[in-house]
């Protein structure tokens, strides 16, 4: 027999307080249900706050935001884009959720890389590309992203984290790009070290920590390092004992290519 707990979809719940989403009706109890507001985002990158105020991620420049209510200046929902759930600040956002005919596909354009427009936002022709045209191999994307900035909750054209960086360079290949470890550790399937190719996903996973990185052949990777605070190539073996001294164990691969 099925149970309710099955039905629920995987990833964070877009429940607050009291208050839910009107597709956990049955599923999730609270007192008030409630259908979802699509918006869109109109300035190049807001953060997307949790409860504590830290910084869960953010939204770009056209990215969907569905609301699930409003409350002193801000928007509490669920980017559609990646999935993160928080508060942003009302101002950066619009009613509806247009459908892009462009994203943005340079670091050096007036709106953030894999920004959504549609086309008459001021970035030049160039540095677009038609919503449906991708990147082969989210590895040649990480690699235009090193010596970025690494900034805690960040994936723009300024500065990234660990899971941003991976985001930016799957989302440029039309691939799907959830915010946290875990969920990228279900995409694709998993190769052993020894088979890794440019492309590839490292990922670690540990009680206290996480980590994500890209092949970009078969004994290195672009990562956000928490050393340099920057994004770097590095050897894999290198990246693998500096993490072991924070308690984390040997990397699974993904194959996200086919």
């Amino acid at each position: 027999m099925t149970q309710g707990s099955d039905l629920i979809p995987p990833g964070e719940l877009l429940v607050q307080a009291d208050i839910a989403e009107q597709a956990l009706e049955g599923l999730v109890p609270v007192s008030q249900y409630r259908g979802l507001e699509a918006a869109h985002a109109v300035v190049p990158s807001a953060d997307v706050s949790s409860e504590d105020g830290a910084c869960a991620g953010q939204i770009l420049f056209g990215e969907a935001f569905d609301i699930l209510f409003r409350r002193g200046g801000r928007a509490y929902g669920r980017v559609r884009r990646d999935g993160v759930i928080g508060w942003v600040a009302e101002e950066a956002l619009k009613s509806g959720a247009p459908r892009p005919a462009y994203r943005v596909a340079s670091l050096d354009a007036e709106l953030p890389f894999n920004a959504l427009v549609q086309g008459d936002e001021g970035v030049e022709a160039d540095q677009l590309a038609p919503i449906g045209s991708f990147e082969a191999n989210p590895a040649d994307v990480a690699e235009r992203f090193v010596g970025l900035p690494v900034v805690e909750g960040q994936r723009s054209s300024h500065a990234v984290d660990a899971v941003g960086l991976i985001q930016q360079a799957l989302f440029a290949c039309g691939l799907a790009a959830p915010r946290h470890v875990a969920e990228l550790a279900k995409l694709g399937r998993t190769v052993s070290v020894k088979q890794a190719r440019r492309g590839d996903l490292v990922i670690w996973q540990g009680e206290q920590s996480s980590h994500v990185a890209i092949m970009v052949d078969a004994t290195h990777l672009v990562h956000a390092s928490d050393q340099t605070r920057s994004v770097q190539r590095e050897q894999l073996a290198d990246v693998a004992a500096g993490l072991s001294t924070q308690g984390l164990g040997a990397p699974t691969l993904r194959r996200v290519l086919i």
